[in-house]
């Protein structure tokens, strides 16, 4: 049986918020991938903006299980504040185990994330758009 790729867009060019202001306890979405061959690769695009105040990384969670981590945006020798830009959106991939993704319904968790600030701002608010999951599926 021939094998093809297939992807489900999971959040489109309207961005979503996670931190302070928005999502504060994370942001799930559900996606499809009906279809998909069972041992399969998968991988999760994401266009990121403003993941810049801390040094941890995201959490990445696919039907309750880590998959991976958004790291922060710091480019070469911009560890300051004067250097970042926090209007800047960049790509981070994540490839998925063949175990993880369902053939159907599968739940996204996006979590935030603590920065090194203080006073009530307790999480590093940044952007996602463009978020696509890519499956191999049955032909």
């Amino acid at each position: 049986m021939p094998v093809v790729c297939d992807f489900a867009m999971i959040q489109g060019d309207n961005a979503v918020t996670i931190g302070d202001t928005s999502n504060i306890s994370g942001w799930t979405e559900g996606f499809n991938t009906g279809g998909r061959y069972r041992d399969g690769a998968a991988f999760l695009i994401f266009n990121v903006q403003g993941l810049t105040a801390t040094t941890n990384s995201v959490m990445v969670e696919v039907n309750g299980k880590e998959v991976g981590m958004i790291s922060p945006y710091h480019p070469a020798g911009a560890f300051d504040e004067r250097h970042k830009n926090a209007q800047h959106w960049y790509t981070q991939m994540i490839n998925i185990g063949p175990n993880v993704l369902k053939d159907g319904d599968n739940e996204l968790k996006v979590s935030p994330v603590r920065w090194n600030g203080g006073g009530s701002d307790l999480l590093d608010d940044f952007r996602l758009k463009d978020v696509v999951c890519f499956f191999q599926q049955s032909a």
